[in-house]
């Protein structure tokens, strides 16, 4: 009958991410807005050029803005989405010395793949000219 139940029943990582970002942009909380840039950063992030050291997500990400410290931030955030995508980064390292990266170089194909469709492009840039005005604005 059918060939292969298990492909039927797995949802590809692509449309969980979907799931996990349905919502429109503007009703987004500020863990959902940092769960995007991150995925987005772990996902452009080419480690050819350099090492990602997690000074430089935290503040790419704008996990440095508001009463909790940046490292805690990224902490709930690398949370938030291994709960609701199930995907998993890896942090080596302590400190400053500490680098990201994605478990597997298939889903950080993938992540990239997604953030550069149409629509989660132009989130991307939404969301990254909304942290430029936040910073700006010096809150």
């Amino acid at each position: 009958m059918s060939e292969n139940n298990e492909d039927a029943v797995e949802v590809r990582l692509i449309d969980r991410l979907i799931d996990f970002f349905r919502n429109p942009v503007y009703i987004w909380d500020i863990a959902k807005k940092r769960a995007f840039l991150v995925l987005d950063a772990l996902a452009r992030w080419n480690p050819r050029i350099g090492t990602l050291y997690q000074d430089q997500l935290i503040h790419m990400c704008g996990l440095d803005v508001g009463p909790s410290t940046g490292p805690n931030n990224l902490r709930a955030v690398k949370i938030a989405i291994r709960r609701g995508t199930s995907i998993q980064t890896v942090a080596q390292g302590n400190g400053i010395n500490r680098t990201y990266r994605f478990a597997s170089q298939d889903v950080k194909n993938e992540v990239e793949e997604f953030m550069t469709l149409p629509k989660w492009s132009r989130i991307r840039q939404h969301l990254q000219s909304e942290l430029l005005e936040h910073r700006r604005r010096g809150w």
